[in-house]
């Protein structure tokens, strides 16, 4: 009989940061559930981002196969929601419009917006660096193609998007409708499948004409749907400011004075940087010690509970995890179909900046409870603490949110047949445990160590240490699910029945437009006792020279130390991770030219 799979997706959950800190709990019911659950303490991401690290959770790939992840999960031939859908089962997704194309996805009626859709956004992070690229050098034919791609993705998800409102279906039902009280939606679609016939019918020319226009084309003339009930939270302004402020200041001012205290410089890494500037050469390492002073100096002057921008807005704009654990319990609720269901839910309340009390709910009893759970935390916090207050609190808060749901789930009788998955995107690197000098675009622990719990009645209670990759969480699920994957065998393993790797491989192009074609690609290779670093290029042969960065863990945990220079001492214990680092770079560059033949034809 398949089972029933809800699969909660955190964003940025550092593993270590669960569980006993300083004498208290960050999750005392994550705690409990870990009892009666399997619980992995060795699975890292693919990324420090969600873009990267949602790469290898949607498609079961590794993060750079198919051509990476410029063009969203378009290169790839099938994802999660697909897997389960051709399994028979009911599929519940909520999802960002900016990140799928939503036509692919529109069979499965139960997805769910959680904003609106943004040309400005496919503008940041994609397009405007293809208008820089053009001015130092002539765009080749993989960059019209990625160009176009990302333009199709983007006016399709558009119209699909505008459709979906126009009808005020199922997709939109966690979009306020005041967000889109003034949007012309008529307008916005013929607009867009103008631009899309032009588009279609002269790629090339439109696309130089959209370069040189930039933000002045006709794509950002549309009016943008905004979540305003979320994004100016009448819950902030009129309870949490009014009856919490007292205990906002106390908090920031407590974490302010403690890591004062107890989150000193520290001074190996500032030796480290200096050795590497001087042995190397190279006088970025004098930087990093600059960025690091700056982020050192920061860390004790910011206001982490300040959530509102200059221009008075709320930072979230996107339903709370409290909200959308509700209306996926809702959904689970009013369900007649008898197929089994699969819900995949992205939650993304502990992002930096972190929240930590439900921003769109005027219920003052339920913020009063939520806020009773920090209010305790720190008035038991422990003059030893360091840290992010903020981002504890939001742990206290996600904890809540998942005892809520499950003990919910559990009294109607739901949990009997269904199977718990939780997990996060990838790491979080503003705990402050320890300070760096880059916070995202590295590969520290905390950015990719995220943990994996696995909670059904039937499963035995079992704490994993071995060594997994998320390439390896997609087959965990299908393997839950007793399903056979629809496509084909993935690179990935079920965690369920298979020992560790000895290796396990870390990929994503840095910050910025992966633009794997132009631009440096990383490769992180990572076991228990070594994490090796390689930056290159797939217009380039693999050197070992291009290893940057080494780590003994063994000796240095918190990866303070990079030991670089020492790689010859190290070179025989390294055989394996050079090895696996050649081959995949090797799979990268396949996959990369096996797009430009496909163009060429």
């Amino acid at each position: 009989m398949k089972k029933n799979i809800i699969f909660i997706v955190v964003d940025s959950l550092y593993l270590k940061c669960l569980g006993e800190h300083y004498g208290q709990t960050t999750t005392p019911y994550l705690d409990e559930l870990k009892k009666k659950s399997i619980y992995y303490t060795q699975l890292f991401s693919q990324g420090p981002f969600t873009e990267a690290a949602l790469m290898p959770l949607v498609t079961g790939n590794y993060t750079l196969a198919y051509g990476g992840y410029i063009n969203k999960f378009e290169n790839s031939p099938y994802t999660i929601y697909q897997e389960f859908f051709h399994n028979g089962y009911d599929v519940f997704h909520n999802f960002h419009p900016n990140n799928y194309n939503i036509d692919k996805l529109s069979e499965m009626n139960n997805g769910y917006f959680l904003m609106g859709f943004d040309f400005n956004i496919v503008w940041a992070y994609r397009l405007e660096y293809f208008v820089s690229k053009k001015r130092t050098s002539s765009l080749e034919d993989i960059d019209y193609y990625n160009i176009e791609k990302n333009l199709l993705l983007g006016i399709n998800s558009s119209i699909s998007f505008y459709n979906h409102l126009l009808k005020k279906d199922a997709y939109t039902n966690l979009i306020d409708e005041k967000s889109y009280e003034s949007v012309d939606i008529g307008k916005n679609i013929t607009l867009l499948e103008s631009e899309l016939k032009s588009l279609m019918n002269h790629s090339r020319v439109y696309i130089d004409d959209f370069l040189e226009k930039g933000k002045n084309h006709n794509l950002f003339k549309m009016d943008v749907v905004m979540q305003e009930s979320v994004i100016h939270s009448n819950a902030w302004f009129k309870i949490v400011k009014n009856e919490y402020d007292s205990f906002l200041k106390e908090s920031n001012a407590l974490e302010k004075k403690l890591n004062k205290r107890n989150n000193s410089i520290n001074y190996a890494t500032i030796r480290n940087k200096l050795f590497l500037a001087f042995y190397k050469r190279n006088f970025e390492y004098i930087k990093d010690i600059l960025r690091y002073l700056r982020n050192y100096r920061t860390m004790l002057s910011r206001n982490e509970f300040d959530n509102l921008q200059k221009n008075d807005i709320f930072e979230k704009a996107m339903p709370s995890m409290q909200t959308t654990f509700n209306f996926f319990e809702d959904w689970l609720d009013n369900r007649e179909s008898e197929k089994p269901f699969f819900a995949k839910i992205h939650v993304d309340d502990c992002h930096y900046k972190s929240s930590f009390f439900s921003y769109d709910c005027l219920d003052k009893n339920q913020i009063e409870n939520e806020f009773k759970l920090l209010k305790n935390y720190m008035n038991h916090l422990s003059n030893d603490y360091k840290g992010s207050l903020s981002y504890d609190y939001s742990l206290l808060y996600m904890d809540n949110c998942v005892k809520n749901l499950v003990t919910s789930l559990e009294a109607k009788g739901k949990m009997e047949n269904t199977v718990l998955i939780f997990t996060a995107d990838h790491g979080y690197s503003y705990s402050y445990k320890p300070v760096r000098e880059s916070y995202v675009s590295n590969f520290y622990t905390e950015n990719y160590n995220v943990p994996f719990l696995i909670y059904n009645s039937g499963l035995e209670n079992e704490i994993n240490n071995e060594l997994y990759s998320s390439i390896d969480v997609l087959p965990t699920l299908l393997e839950l699910a007793s399903c056979e994957s629809q496509f084909k065998k993935y690179p990935g393993y079920s965690m369920l029945h298979h020992n560790e790797r000895k290796n396990i491989v870390i990929e994503y192009m840095g910050a910025g437009c992966p633009d794997i074609s132009a631009r440096p690609l990383k490769i992180c290779i990572r076991n228990k006792e070594y994490v090796l670093v390689y930056e290159g290029s797939i217009n380039s042969d693999f050197s070992e020279t291009n290893f940057i960065e080494l780590y003994d863990l063994k000796n240095d945990k918190d990866m303070s130390k990079n030991i670089i220079y020492k790689y010859d001492v190290y070179r025989e214990s390294l055989n394996e991770m050079i090895s696996l680092c050649k081959d995949r770079l090797m799979s990268i560059s396949e996959d990369y030219h096996n797009i430009i033949n496909k163009i060429s034809k």
